[in-house]
């Protein structure tokens, strides 16, 4: 007669304990790591975390003493891998850890245990996170983003209320911001902010920082009002913590200056943008990208008040040193084609403002994805010149994919979304 085996089944729960077992009696204490491991985002733990986030974590909180000597925690991290409970991706550099083991380990912790490794987490994932910036940081910042936001969640749940905490939620929201997601960072400066004001009282540098950002944040959604008093504050703060002649307060005039700009008040825009430039030209090297930025500023505000011939030279010079600064494959570079090919249109040179719509579309496209706002802005701004000149059949897909990034990236209550409708009207009238 035939017999069938009987099948047990295995919990997950008891693997989990005889590869415990076995991780303990190879290294004792090993398993700490794991309890660390079980706060991070389980399918991307960057080995950066352990070599440099650790030792910063550890300067803060009483952990496993073991954990500071970076030899023992490479042994413990090797042990871990190889019975299982942690893996390793080459490629990527990176751990992960199945999600019911991180649910298991966190079980073994009281509350105060687990709110101590959450802390730790948070603490090593911002020693590893950046400011981001495009030329620099951005690999780096994409690698620790799913880790951050991870920590973020963290945070809200034990209610963390550090100086840590505040620097990572404002770098997330940067971020954010940088990549164009504009819908996101706000709640993540809001509590960046009620930190550091709590912390630092309302006029500490760090509290100009998540102001500035916020405010950047304001203008770039077109909330002018909301935007107005932090960009104020921020550069207040900076000449009264700083100097007159501090970087930090030439970002400040020229971010108030282009508030001041978009609100149509030129006469209280020009002579930040002076003294912006003015101090960078000073500080900085004469080819920095900045001094490129605060050219291609001034060129707007006098392009804008129909002064072509001055903003044609500050264009084409802004034009040069960011090329020669950043690359020719930069967004600032296609920002100042597109705004180059701006003036040549107000001034009816068609042919010369097409190529130079065109290269800037591209590069953008390359540079931040075709659902950024500023590709959006550059569409729009090639349909247009295809309005101008009667090509309606070319404007108006052109009008129609502006108009949908837009309304996804902004909102329909943005000022931009609006302008999209207009132009799509105006079209359809013609």
């Amino acid at each position: 007669m035939n017999t069938v085996a009987k099948q047990t089944k295995v919990s997950p729960d008891y693997i989990t304990k005889l590869a415990l077992r076995k991780i303990e009696k190879a290294l004792p204490g090993a398993h700490n790591v794991l309890y660390f491991c079980a706060f991070l985002h389980p399918d991307r733990i960057p080995e950066e975390i352990f070599s440099q986030g650790i030792p910063d974590a550890l300067a803060s909180l009483s952990l496993p003493p073991d954990m500071s000597d970076p030899e023992w925690l490479d042994k413990a991290l090797q042990v871990n891998v190889r019975y299982g409970l942690l893996k390793f991706n080459r490629y990527l550099r990176a751990y992960t850890m199945h999600r019911l083991d991180q649910e298991y380990f966190r079980q073994q912790l009281d509350e105060v245990e687990q709110c101590t490794w959450a802390e730790c987490a948070v603490r090593a994932v911002n020693a590893c996170y950046p400011l981001y910036d495009f030329d620099t940081t951005q690999a780096q910042c994409e690698r620790m983003a799913t880790c951050a936001t991870t920590c973020v969640e963290q945070i809200k749940h034990w209610q963390m209320n550090f100086a840590e905490v505040a620097e990572l939620t404002d770098k997330v929201g940067w971020h954010f911001f940088k990549i164009g997601e504009y819908n996101i960072p706000e709640a993540y400066y809001q509590q960046a902010l009620r930190i550091r004001k709590s912390l630092f009282g309302d006029e500490g540098l760090a509290v100009a920082e998540t102001l500035s950002h916020l405010g950047e944040l304001y203008l770039a959604k077109g909330l002018y009002p909301q935007a107005q008093p932090l960009l104020e504050n921020t550069l207040k703060l900076h000449r009264s913590l700083l100097s007159d002649e501090d970087l930090s307060t030439a970002n400040s005039l020229n971010n108030l200056a282009e508030l001041y700009q978009a609100q149509g008040k030129y006469a209280d825009a020009k002579p930040l943008y002076k003294q912006a430039l003015a101090i960078r030209q000073k500080q900085l090297p004469a080819e920095h990208a900045d001094i490129g930025e605060s050219l291609n500023n001034l060129a707007g505000l006098y392009k804008a008040q129909g002064h072509y011939e001055q903003a044609e030279s500050l264009y084409e010079q802004a034009i040069e040193i960011t090329g020669k600064a950043l690359g020719e494959m930069h967004p600032d570079y296609a920002n100042r084609l597109n705004n180059l090919a701006g003036l040549y249109e107000s001034q009816g040179h068609y042919k010369q403002a097409e190529p130079l719509y065109e290269q800037a579309i591209e590069i953008t496209g390359k540079a931040l994805g075709e659902m950024h706002p500023d590709y959006a802005t550059h569409l729009n701004n090639l349909a247009g010149l295809y309005h101008s000149q009667g090509h309606y059949e070319q404007a108006e897909p052109l009008y129609e994919q502006a108009k949908e990034i837009t309304g996804k990236a902004l909102g329909k209550t943005h000022p931009d979304y609006a302008n999209r409708l207009n132009n799509l009207a105006g079209l359809y009238k013609s």
